[in-house]
Order: C-alpha cells, then sequence, then structure tokens
C-alpha cells in the first residue's frame, strides 16, 4: 500500500474526554481501518523534563515528549509497512484509515508532518476530573485497601491543581488552532461517531 493511499486520522482531547471509545465505534463503520492508542505506548513516553511545573512555566513544550517507536510505527503504517503492537506484539497491518489517539494533537514537530486530519474532542475540565475519579472508584475492588483509593484520588486533585489544569489550557488552545474539527466531548460516542465518520468521507 502506497503511503499517499493512507489518511491518517488523529484523534485528541483531555484526559476521560473518550478518544478510545470513539476510534472504536467509527472503526466499525470503516473497515479498512487500523488504530494506534496512546496508552499502548505510554510505557515508552520520555519526558525530556523533570519538572513539570517549570516545563509548564517554560511553555509547555510538548516536543519535549519523546515517542520514538510511536512515531517510528506511524509513519511504518503510512508508508505501507507492517508494525507489531508495542504489548502484544501482535501483526498490526497497513490500512486506509490510521487512527491516532495523541493527546498533543499536532502541537508536536513529528506529528504535524504526519496527521492529515486531526479531531479535538472538547470536554470541560471539571468533568474530565469526574469522569476519572469515577473511574477510579469503578475500579476500587483492584486496591488492596481503601486508603489506596484515597491517595489515588488525592494525587489526581493535587496534579491538577499545581501544574496540570494550566497545561491543559495552553495546550488545548494550540490544539484548537490546528483543528479540523472539533466535537463536543459531552455528546454520546455514538452521535460522535455519526459526526466524524461523515465528515472523513467527506474529506
Amino acid at each position: 500500500m502506497a503511503s499517499s493511499s493512507s489518511l491518517v486520522i488523529g484523534i485528541c482531547g483531555i484526559v476521560s474526554a473518550g478518544k478510545t471509545s470513539l476510534i472504536k465505534d467509527v472503526a466499525k463503520s470503516l473497515q479498512d481501518s487500523v488504530s494506534m492508542l496512546w496508552d499502548d505506548y505510554d510505557h515508552l513516553v520520555k519526558l525530556e523534563f523533570e519538572d513539570p511545573k517549570k516545563w509548564v512555566k517554560d511553555g509547555c513544550d510538548t516536543n519535549r515528549w519523546k515517542t520514538e517507536q510511536f512515531i517510528e510505527d506511524l509513519r511504518s503504517l503510512k508508508d505501507g509497512k507492517q508494525i507489531l503492537h508495542p504489548i502484544t506484539k501482535e501483526k498490526i497491518n497497513p490500512a486506509r484509515y490510521i487512527f491516532v489517539e495523541d493527546p498533543t494533537g499536532r502541537t508536536r514537530n513529528e506529528m504535524k508532518t504526519l496527521v492529515d486530519y486531526l479531531i479535538f474532542i472538547d470536554l470541560p475540565h471539571e468533568i474530565s476530573l469526574a469522569r476519572t475519579y469515577n473511574r477510579e472508584l469503578n475500579n476500587m475492588q483492584k486496591l488492596q485497601n481503601p486508603e489506596e483509593l484515597v491517595n489515588l484520588l488525592k494525587f489526581y486533585t493535587q496534579r491538577y491543581l499545581d501544574w496540570f489544569h494550566s497545561a491543559l489550557k495552553i495546550i488545548e488552545e494550540r490544539i484548537r488552532e490546528d483543528a479540523d474539527l472539533i466535537v463536543d466531548g459531552l455528546k454520546p460516542i455514538t452521535e460522535l461517531a455519526e459526526l466524524v465518520t461523515s465528515k472523513i468521507g467527506e474529506y
């Protein structure tokens, strides 16, 4: 498959915006598709900074998030080459539509040249935080004791107050400026999937 026959569709948004769910729903309609999910590569991400507060103060340069394997695999798929899943090592074949979940959108130089169509899921930050809390509460049975849950929720809250909220505001503003489509993250995933499928068909 030639690279020109593949369309790379970036899906980005805040934590718990529904990125993975949207990709899976749209992929059902667009059968000749393949997905690259951020969580599958999260363990391979290298940050070129130690202090997130200073990183935010310095301007939130997302190019300091290094995802070498992620970029290499995306380039391979776009060039029509087979890749291996970073965790399961299963073979993944190239397809007409390549869905990429990346919270940074096109703000990183490498992604700017690879993403053909960018979709931003717009979700209020307080809803994101509430969904994250709800997810952890649902996973409570996996924890050994209630104190673990309390500490985890404290971590999310403190991180949000210390620097995460500020970083989100800066990065989201940049993503919006370069997005091809902005969708309302409060709407049902099925409704968003129909809209996205339609827009991709028009592209």
